[in-house]
């Protein structure tokens, strides 16, 4: 049966065997993240990779007919749903992404018109299949069906430049964070970006320029922009410089926080912080709106401190509480902690042992 697929059609098949195998490994890396940590942007993150991987269904059955019967697979129909249905599932996830990073402040609005362009795009997508996606199989039984293209004029091709032409714009929006952040922040959405300008890209190419050997090169682009995704994404620390201390960082909603508080924060950090203008947690910059403690003067942004106020409720340097009003758990050191679990079961044992009637 290996003779049945052509040479062209085998490098075809193991470009998409390789996309689909590092797109589900960080898939799954990601959704575990996000259940592991409770962050609910990397579940979104993981999802969005599946969809997009699933847009190679139509070449991959097509392959396995070719593979089973040495012939191409008879129904077009279900090649066109197949390799495009996926597309309006994507536009949702990636809108939801990126309105999270950038502005998620007007999120609600983006998504509600990203979900009402994808729903029209699969409407004239199952209305018309053969009308909207333009299958070519080749006379060769050895070729697989490639990506198809659209139908120039059609509605769903109408839609989809819709959604393209929207994609730009939440690159501008990341561009203009690279350019405005600082440190790890920096080099996150500067991963970000350079990751959906590679898939967009991809994708714009599969659509409008089909052909044997750009497939398995756009294949390369895409496998380039997962790495970069997760790079983006995924938890790192930060290297010192200028005595500022290592750092977990991880993406939360539109927020890149520290998963853990460093045990050391020394005067010359705050100092550093606060001449550089830079926030003491997430390092981004704060020369506009920041919240300065009033007790030990630790500089943080507004986000940040938000953050803070709700998960802990107190200052990293001097555990003075951002919101009086509210309830607040002071920092203690893992050394700390571990000594006051012991003296708390030392203190347990005494009791037990002074009191007879609660060892009968």
């Amino acid at each position: 049966m290996f003779h049945l697929l052509s040479l062209e059609g085998w490098i075809s098949f193991i470009s998409i065997i390789s996309v689909w195998i590092i797109g589900y490994t960080f898939s799954l890396r990601l959704i575990y993240e996000s259940i592991k940590r409770q962050v609910k942007l990397l579940f979104f993150a993981g999802i969005m990779i599946i969809f997009m991987t699933l847009v190679y269904l139509g070449p991959f059955f097509d392959f396995l007919t070719i593979f089973l019967t040495g012939s191409n697979f008879p129904n077009k129909e279900i090649l066109a749903i197949l390799s495009h249905v996926w597309n309006g599932p994507i536009s949702i996830s990636v809108a939801y992404i990126l309105s999270e990073l950038i502005i998620p402040k007007y999120k609600k609005y983006i998504l509600v018109y990203s979900f009402l362009l994808g729903a029209l795009l699969e409407v004239f997508l199952f209305l018309d299949p053969l009308g909207s996606i333009r299958v070519i199989l080749s006379q060769d039984p050895g070729e697989i069906a490639h990506f198809p293209p659209m139908v120039i004029g059609s509605p769903f091709f109408i839609i989809q430049s819709i959604i393209f032409v929207s994609f730009p714009l939440f690159l501008i929006g990341l561009i203009y964070k690279v350019i405005q952040l600082k440190g790890i922040l920096k080099k996150k959405y500067t991963f970000l970006t350079i990751a959906f300008s590679l898939y967009i890209t991809s994708m714009a190419l599969f659509t409008f320029l089909p052909s044997a050997i750009l497939f398995t090169i756009l294949n390369v682009l895409v496998f380039i922009s997962y790495c970069f995704l997760y790079l983006g994404l995924r938890e790192e620390r930060e290297k010192p410089k200028e005595k500022t201390p290592k750092k977990e960082v991880k993406i939360e909603e539109s927020l890149f926080r520290l998963t853990k508080r460093p045990d050391n924060i020394t005067e010359e950090d705050v100092t550093f912080h606060r001449e550089k203008k830079i926030c003491l947690v997430c390092k981004g910059d704060v020369s506009r709106i920041n919240y300065i403690c009033p007790n030990c003067s630790a500089l943080y942004c507004i986000k940040c401190s938000e953050e803070l106020t709700k998960l802990e409720n107190v200052c990293w340097v001097c555990n003075e509480p951002f919101d009086p009003s509210k309830p607040s758990k002071p920092y203690k050191k893992e050394e700390e902690e571990v000594e006051i679990d012991k003296s708390e079961k030392i203190q347990k044992k005494s009791k037990v042992d002074n009191n007879p009637s609660q060892n009968k």
